[in-house]
């Protein structure tokens, strides 16, 4: 299940999100981000969402346009299903 998915600008400016509340927020330069925005890296990590205490799995894609980079889009993909799948293997 997407829990979210949102684009960030090279500016690091939350263009568009699923959760509208987050849209126009400045995020920092952190790493993980950096990573994509500047050097076109495919980045993902597991999180956990604190409100819902929900583990995601959290991808970040180059978004390029006519061989130039311009943003992020970040998709957030519920670890859930993945989990009870895996349950069901074992």
């Amino acid at each position: 299940n997407i829990v979210y998915v949102g684009f960030v600008d090279l500016n690091y400016r939350i263009v568009a999100h699923s959760n509208e509340e987050l849209q126009g927020k400045q995020l920092p330069r952190y790493s993980y981000l950096q990573k994509v925005i500047e050097i076109g890296d495919y980045q993902a990590q597991e999180t956990v969402d604190t409100t819902t205490a929900t583990e995601i799995y959290d991808i970040l894609f180059p978004v390029i346009v006519e061989g130039q980079i311009v943003g992020a889009l970040q998709l957030g993909y519920s670890m859930e299903n993945v989990k009870t799948e895996v349950e069901k293997m074992i």
